[in-house]
């Protein structure tokens, strides 16, 4: 029985160090990221909102209750089943900051998620937008960052599901 206990204790390390690599991952792009955040919060012509767990709850929570009271449309009960899982939300608004500020921040944050986790990039002109997936499965995408050309980054923290975004974006395309 020892020997059993020895063996599970030895091997446990291992075990639990192979599934938390991409948490890891995880973590560390989501640390970068708020702390390239924080540093151009400061400059000129940058808003940052920061939108925590409790005020998603609720936003969450009086949306339910416009649903329930048959106060809302169907566009607003479809956001509101999008968000169902989202957790907290950061919104940059960089489009009135210098050219240098832009730029370099532009430059740090899509270094820092790089193309392994880029799922979309849609270009016109000069603008672009970038669309980050923090891990995907065939169900649902976590920490989504939606960078829009030199103007913003809006970073949802949370899952979504596929098959609400297939049915939105099929909306927007009919």
């Amino acid at each position: 029985m020892k020997h059993l206990f020895t063996a599970i204790a030895l091997c446990l390390p291992v075990l639990l160090s192979c599934g938390s690599t991409q948490a890891a991952e995880k973590n560390f792009r989501e640390t970068e990221l708020r702390k390239e955040i924080r540093n151009v919060r400061g400059e000129d012509g940058v808003d940052v909102i920061y939108v925590n767990r409790l005020l998603v709850s609720l936003a969450k929570t009086a949306g339910n209750v416009a649903v329930l009271s048959n106060d809302c449309d169907d566009d607003v009960r479809a956001a509101l089943k999008l968000c169902r899982n989202v957790r907290s939300l950061i919104v940059v608004d960089y489009e009135d900051a210098s050219a240098e500020v832009s730029s370099s921040f532009r430059g740090r944050v899509d270094g820092i998620f790089g193309d392994e986790t880029l799922l979309l990039e849609c270009c016109d002109e000069d603008e672009s937008v970038r669309i980050y997936g923090g891990s995907v499965s065939e169900d649902s995408v976590r920490n989504l960052l939606i960078h829009i050309g030199n103007e913003a980054l809006v970073y949802i923290e949370g899952s979504i599901r596929t098959e609400d975004i297939s049915r939105l974006m099929s909306e927007f395309v009919e």
